[in-house]
């Protein structure tokens, strides 16, 4: 997180994001812990990221094929939204401004999504481009 106080870990095998927080003595303290995703069937979040003004966590998750948004308003990070990538296993993806760019390994593309300022939710923009098992974006 931008404050330096507060840090997310996704669990790739218990389909969670558990937010930390940063003690005087340096130690991480675990605060809460949520599902990843608001979608049944097999999660397995890969990437997670915090946008560069700490309102809003967004989280890849393989299996259901989504980008889950998480606003980070309390304690407790509450979903607020959730997309599907159009395929069904995204690795990674990048922030980029008002920008979010994924890679979708079994599906073979990399898809943009627009990113609302004000909600933190994304929306699909133009066609996703073709390339072959594609497994990190980088800015």
């Amino acid at each position: 997180h931008p404050d330096g106080q507060r840090c997310y870990l996704v669990g790739e095998l218990d389909g969670t994001v558990t937010a930390y927080e940063l003690t005087a003595d340096g130690s991480l303290h675990r605060r809460t812990r949520v599902e990843a995703s608001g979608r049944s069937g097999h999660v397995q979040p890969s990437e997670v990221a915090v946008r560069p003004d700490g309102r809003f966590l967004y989280v890849a998750n393989r299996g259901v094929g989504t980008l889950a948004v998480f606003e980070l308003r309390g304690d407790r990070p509450e979903l607020v939204g959730e997309v599907d990538t159009g395929g069904e296993w995204p690795r990674h993806f990048a922030l980029l401004g008002e920008h979010l760019y994924v890679a979708d390994e079994r599906a073979h593309m990399v898809r943009g999504f627009s990113v609302d300022r004000s909600t933190g939710l994304l929306e699909a923009v133009g066609e996703p481009l073709s390339v072959p098992s594609p497994t990190c974006v980088l800015p």
